[in-house]
Order: structure tokens, then C-alpha cells, then sequence
């Protein structure tokens, strides 16, 4: 197809409903990503498939100097190579992809032997999985007439037991050897460590708290700052949206417009946080003494079923 025909035939899809629009992408220099692959041709119209790496990834991997088991950064390069591997449909190609792992590993501060040592066993970990299916395909159909003379024997299955431990870098070596000698001498069960670290989340937070006015799904009080007069509601939008249209009283005034006392942002506060607003509301404003409340309406929606 074309580029005149392709984009004949998006003009066609998009015309058809206002609801959904479609986009295009043409290929630049014989190739197109698609996902995390990229699709390669030659003039021979001889397509071939490698590892796509987005330009938009900032290349952050955890580092080596993290404070983590070292299985964890082991996972984070086996990841990647595994999924070159997958995808490469070229040696030359699955090569490429390699050196490119290998160099955003060494900007996350690991050297080459350990990034080396982890790509030759995931290599080996592929032709030994390549190996055991060809031979179990081989097995099933020498074996496919025959009857096995002790059909429960596979059926036993080994018991894993799950230790979760916090992470702590001097005696992670100690932990795992005495684990591994102790998996030797049980039979049917085996342990499996898994290590708890420590985040900075668990320290500070990492983000900045969102003033209360751009909350969201909230249901919110409003205290008179005068008397004990008390208003309860919920909103969808921005708080702050529902708030000025209180206290401005537009574009409708409402029981706080109404108030003979004036309040300003600091009467409000949010008491609870759910999809389900008007539910929330209404649970709230039946349980508010109601000689305070300055709703008008008792609920939102019927608490009670009445039959």
C-alpha cells in the first residue's frame, strides 16, 4: 500500500464517526516500532524484527550502589536480555540490542564481567529450555502408544515455603547458605527466601501534597467559623470548584450562600474520600445532629429500602 493509499484509507476510517479518530505512522528508513519492537525491511522485501528501546526512556535502571539483594539487579539485566533474545530475529541484530543493554547497565555503575556473567546464563538458561522441549517433544511421540506402569509418580509435587525476611546486606550471603543446606536435608518441601527492603517511602514522602483544593471525589464539611452550624457535601470535581460556587453563590446560591455568616476557604475540610460520593454523603448527614446541619436535604439517595 502507499502512503497516498494509506492515508486515502485513515481519511476514510476517521470520517465515519466523530466518537474515535485514528493516527497514523509511516516508516522512516525502511523500519517502524511497534510496542518494544521494531520491524525492519530491505529492498528484498525481507522484514526482520529487533529489540525497540524508546527514546523517551530515561535509561534509570536500579543502580548498583543500591541497597538491595543483588538477585534484584541481577532481574532487572536478565529482563532486558531475555526480552532481546525473544525478539531478535538476527544474530546480528540480537548483538546490537546486547551492546546497547550492556552500556545502560554501565551507566547505572555495574561493571562489564558482572553484565557479562548474567547475560552468558541467560543465554545458557535459553539452549538448556530450547534443548529439554525438543527433547521432551521427541519423548512424547516415541512414548505416545505406550502406558506408563507407575502413573502417579510425576503427580508429586514439591511444597514451597515462603520466609520473608528484612534485607540486610552483611548477612544476605549467611542467610542464603544456611537456607541452601537446609533445603538439601528436606525432602518434599523447599524455602524460599524473600527479602523485604526498605524504601524511601517509608522515610518521606517523594512527591509534594496536593493542596486540598484540587481534591477530588471527596465529600466535604463545612464549619461555620461563628456558630456551630454545619454544612456536608460531595463533589466529583476540583473542591475548590465547589467551593467558590458557596461561597460566591453561582451559579445558584446555596444554604452556605444563605448563611447570615461569612466564611471563607478555611471553614472547609474534606472527611472522606470515594467514588461512591453521594452514598458517602448521605451515610454522613444521617449521622450529624440534624438541629446543625444547614442541608436542606436530609440525603442524596434513600438509605433505606421502603417497601
Amino acid at each position: 500500500m502507499s502512503t497516498d493509499s494509506a492515508h486515502s484509507f485513515l481519511n476514510f476510517l476517521n470520517n465515519q464517526s466523530n466518537e474515535i479518530k485514528f493516527t497514523i505512522e509511516i516508516e522512516s528508513d525502511g523500519s517502524i516500532a511497534f510496542l518494544d519492537t521494531e520491524i525492519i525491511h530491505d529492498d528484498n522485501s525481507v522484514f526482520d524484527i529487533s529489540w525497540h528501546y524508546k527514546p523517551s526512556n530515561c535509561g534509570v535502571y536500579i543502580p548498583s550502589c543500591a541497597y538491595a539483594p543483588k538477585k534484584y539487579k541481577q532481574a532487572a539485566m536478565k529482563c532486558l536480555f531475555n526480552r532481546a533474545k525473544r525478539i531478535c530475529s538476527t544474530d546480528v541484530l540480537y548483538k546490537k540490542s546486547c551492546d546497547f543493554i550492556i552500556s545502560l547497565f554501565i551507566r547505572n555503575g555495574y561493571s562489564v564481567n558482572f553484565i557479562l556473567d548474567v547475560k552468558r546464563k541467560v543465554e545458557h538458561r535459553a539452549v538448556n529450555h530450547s534443548n529439554r522441549s525438543k527433547n521432551n517433544d521427541q519423548s512424547v511421540s516415541e512414548n505416545s502408544d505406550s502406558v506408563s506402569e507407575n502413573p502417579g509418580a510425576s503427580d508429586i509435587s514439591m511444597k514451597i515455603v515462603y520466609w520473608k525476611l528484612p534485607y540486610i546486606k552483611e548477612s544476605e550471603m549467611e542467610i542464603r547458605n544456611r537456607v541452601h543446606r537446609l533445603n538439601k536435608i528436606l525432602k518434599d518441601s523447599k524455602i524460599v527466601i524473600v527479602f523485604k527492603t526498605t524504601k524511601t517511602a517509608n522515610f518521606f514522602h517523594r512527591k509534594d501534597k496536593m493542596p486540598i483544593g484540587l481534591s477530588s471525589n471527596v465529600i466535604y464539611k463545612f464549619s461555620c467559623e461563628h456558630c456551630p452550624k454545619c454544612y456536608i457535601g460531595e463533589t466529583t470535581r476540583h473542591l475548590q470548584t465547589r467551593i467558590n460556587e458557596h461561597i460566591k453563590g453561582r451559579p445558584l446560591p446555596t444554604e452556605i450562600t444563605l448563611h447570615n455568616h461569612v466564611n471563607d476557604n478555611s471553614a472547609f475540610s474534606v472527611i472522606g474520600r470515594t467514588n461512591n460520593t453521594r452514598i458517602a454523603e448521605s451515610v454522613l448527614i444521617a449521622a450529624t445532629d440534624r438541629s446543625l446541619l444547614l442541608n436542606s436535604n436530609t440525603t442524596s439517595v434513600p438509605l433505606f429500602l421502603r417497601l
